[in-house]
């Protein structure tokens, strides 16, 4: 029977190539960019430099030996390029436009429709995305 650092040498062996150290680099990542935390390390060879770059991680601009990894940006959509050239706004920073009439409010299937969309995606309702979604659709 092997000691506790053997098997545990053993175990980790075995896991290799079975999306294990995927595993924990993706709980890390995810880690890193719930708290905003930069990620650094420096691999020991250049198959370990392509398999950190699967997460996200880029190699220093500079030439040197470090890789880094910035955390995901926390809005969850993309700013568009108006005509001027400048950023659109987001809706929900927009007024509503006067040809639109008075707002109506969401009938209880859809209610039920944009609760059900957050809870699938993880977010608290009520929020304007999943309301939106639903209301642009078609039937009551």
């Amino acid at each position: 029977m092997p000691d506790g650092a053997t098997a545990a040498w053993i175990d980790w062996i075995e896991s290799k190539r079975k999306g294990a150290g995927a595993e924990a680099m993706q709980k890390l990542a995810s880690i890193a960019d719930r708290d905003n935390i930069v990620l650094r390390l420096s691999p020991d060879n250049p198959d370990l430099s392509r398999y950190y770059s699967r997460f996200g991680f880029e190699a220093d601009p500079a030439g040197g030996e470090i890789m880094e990894r910035m955390p995901a940006p926390k809005n969850n959509y993309v700013m568009k390029k108006a005509r001027g050239g400048l950023a659109a706004k987001p809706i929900w920073d927009k007024n509503r436009p006067e040809d639109l009439g008075k707002p109506k409010s969401l009938s209880v299937k859809k209610k039920a429709a944009a609760k059900r969309r957050a809870k699938a995606a993880g977010r608290p309702y009520p929020n304007l995305v999943d309301n939106l979604a639903v209301a642009r659709k078609k039937g009551k």
